[in-house]
């Protein structure tokens, strides 16, 4: 992918995810989990569920105690989804737009050059008054945001 799609792929994802957000919030997992919550709703006991799923017994009481942990493999929740008539559904949701993630790291990136220039500049009589600042602050900002060059999220 090309930096310069970067900008508007992280607005179509971000205007995607909003539904998703909706729906996180609601999709939590239940504390006995959606394998146990769901098999035991369509009255199905451990016995007939592993028949179903072609394992032993002791495994589906292995993967229901594996998923509340969070360490049952997507793979093994897909299938056990199929087999209770479920889709899994699996995204990352950001806690805040991604474009205001990267627009709060450009910031921070700014900040960093300035601090790293601003001595020199004083020395030479260079110096921005604030409103200067602000301008190129904000300009700087936008750029790499439309940008994303590599080094946005290298460590300084």
């Amino acid at each position: 992918m090309k930096n310069k799609n970067l900008q508007s792929t992280r607005k179509q994802i971000d205007a995607k995810l909003v539904k998703i957000k909706r729906l996180g919030a609601m999709a939590q997992r239940p504390s006995k989990g959606w394998i146990y919550v769901i098999r035991t709703s369509l009255g199905l006991n451990v016995r007939q569920f592993a028949e179903l799923m072609g394992v032993d017994k002791s495994r589906i009481s292995r993967m229901e105690k594996d998923e509340i942990r969070g360490s049952l493999t997507i793979h093994s929740l897909r299938h056990a989804a199929q087999i209770l008539g479920c889709e899994l559904v699996y995204a990352f949701v950001p806690l805040k737009n991604l474009e205001d993630v990267v627009r709060k790291r450009a910031g921070v990136v700014v900040q960093q050059q300035h601090d790293r220039s601003s001595h020199t500049m004083a020395l030479e009589g260079q110096e921005l008054d604030q409103q200067q600042k602000k301008s190129f602050f904000k300009a700087e900002i936008e750029q790499l945001c439309r940008e994303t060059p590599k080094y946005l999220w290298e460590r300084s």
